[in-house]
């Protein structure tokens, strides 16, 4: 569905950000001790795979593609790594721990095109609970300050620090007035009809 939105910078923005926070998981699982091929998260191998798709289904739309590094962890352990090739780090967790990934169609092929030889955060400087070697904490820090998030695109708005999320994005408790000024056409996109479909539980898609 990001796909649909109108703002490219937005949605790459947004897939990086899911980059880092799920990087930011793996390597809390490390930390706790967790991420390996025994671990008691029993799908952690198919939610590892999932995320090579999300990240490398994102670079078929013109996504991720940035090849712009950063440090990983504290600049004394001198490692680097690509936000936007998210999945390489992935792969190269999955090498380290001996986790087989599994469970997605193509999945050899998504890992054949990831380069696993890259840096991965020194466990020694990640053992505190505040460490943040994925700059997740200032990553959306910056997304909350330049873009306002998906909150601010939908209520074409653009505020420092604006909260992402939350009930005010739920369309269907708008006015139909407030509805209409957000459409591109003008027009209302929920009917009676659509209200009370979605009122019963029905989910809705776009034509």
């Amino acid at each position: 569905m990001l796909y649909r939105v109108d703002g490219a910078d937005l949605i790459d923005a947004t897939y990086q950000l899911i980059g880092r926070l799920f990087m930011s998981m793996l390597a809390l699982l490390e930390r706790k001790k967790l991420l390996s091929k025994d671990s008691e998260i029993k799908n952690l191998d198919v939610v590892m795979a999932i995320f090579l798709e999300v990240a490398q289904g994102a670079r078929c739309y013109g996504f991720l593609e940035d090849s712009a590094t950063e440090a990983l962890g504290p600049a004394k352990d001198k490692k680097t790594w690509q936000p936007d090739y998210f999945d390489n780090n992935i792969v190269a967790y999955a090498r380290k721990y001996d986790i087989e990934l599994t469970g997605i169609h193509g999945l050899e092929k998504l890992i054949e095109d990831a380069d696993e030889d890259v840096d991965l955060p020194v466990p020694a400087s990640n053992a505190d609970d505040k460490a943040d070697p994925f700059g997740f904490v200032k990553g959306l820090k910056a997304y909350k300050k330049e873009h306002g998030g998906i909150t601010a695109f939908l209520a074409q708005t653009k505020k420092p620090n604006s909260v992402i999320g939350g009930d005010h994005l739920d369309i269907s408790s708008w006015t139909s007035a407030k509805r209409k000024s957000k459409a591109f056409n003008k027009k209302d996109p929920l009917g009676k009809e659509e209200l009370a479909a979605l009122k019963e539980g029905a989910v809705l898609s776009l034509a």
